[in-house]
């Protein structure tokens, strides 16, 4: 049996040079890339089992191996290019890897589609007029945005002058890779994003890198939403975070479709002595 197939996850930029990143983030973008991978790998092949696993952390630039195996049923109704645990694990990341091609390519614009062959390539002209050759069947997984918040999670770490590029390879002969940079971090947010201005929410602040301002929130029934604290007086908040009880924040809060916090950008805290609530 063909050996599985090694995935590496790596973040480039000043703040993970050291080989250290923010462990919140870092599940946060595995859950992320375990998301894509596993529901890619169940429309390819539903009858078989995946499994993810990491194997190591390599310092310089943040670094971490995946290990991706993909056991197929002797019964799968899949591709009969998909032989080997290897090849199955290659074909389900090379459809993830394209639909990633495919945002970057179109940036969140409208596009123009015409499919050539035996329906077997699609021509995806982007608002540049810039053309994109695709198999049929990658083109399909990003048109149904089955992946689109999975891909947000990997990326959202990315930001300017701090963590600019994120990449996925796979090792061995013809390697299979995406490169993502902070400039377009922006292609991956998922459209029914909703980004509401200066609400209230009260919560707890859970968690806080002093270096980067973020962490975590928890409101309402034990949900937690990541945060990044914007405001003028850094040195206060650190100060309200080590303050017990629930604080009320004002924050640039993102939503998705059913008004469940998704991010917050945090402008001002209030510490509180009251009852945990979300309010709109």
């Amino acid at each position: 049996m063909a050996e599985p197939l090694r995935i590496s996850l790596r973040y480039r930029g000043p703040e993970v040079d050291s080989g250290e990143m923010d462990i919140n983030e870092v599940v946060e973008a595995l859950q992320g890339f375990s998301g894509a991978y596993g529901k890619v790998a169940s429309e390819v092949a539903p009858d078989s089992t995946h499994q993810l696993r990491v194997a190591a952390i390599r310092e310089s630039s943040f670094d971490v191996f995946i290990i991706a195996a993909i056991y197929l049923s002797q019964h799968a109704d899949v591709l009969k290019t998909i032989e080997t645990v290897t090849d199955a694990a290659k074909y389900v990341f090379g459809m993830v890897t394209a639909v990633i091609g495919l945002k970057k390519h179109t940036k969140g614009q409208p596009y123009n589609v015409n499919v050539k062959g035996n329906n077997n390539t699609v021509v995806v002209l982007n608002s540049d007029n810039v053309e994109l050759h695709v198999p049929l069947e990658s083109f399909e997984l990003f048109k149904s945005g089955l992946i689109d918040r999975d891909l947000n999670k990997i990326v959202a770490p990315l930001r300017p002058n701090s963590i600019e590029v994120a990449e996925l390879r796979s090792e061995g002969e013809k390697p299979i890779e995406a490169t993502i940079t902070s400039a377009e971090r922006e292609y991956f947010r998922p459209s029914s994003v909703v980004t509401m201005n200066e609400n209230e929410i009260v919560g707890t602040l859970i968690s806080l890198n002093k270096k980067t301002n973020r962490g975590t929130f928890e409101f309402g029934n034990d949900a937690s939403v990541r945060y990044h604290y914007t405001g003028e007086d850094k040195d206060q908040f650190h100060k309200d975070f080590s303050r017990k009880g629930p604080v009320r924040v004002t924050a640039v809060v993102e939503f998705d479709e059913n008004l469940t916090p998704l991010h917050l950008e945090i402008k001002r805290v209030e510490p509180l002595q009251s009852e945990l609530k979300l309010t709109q």
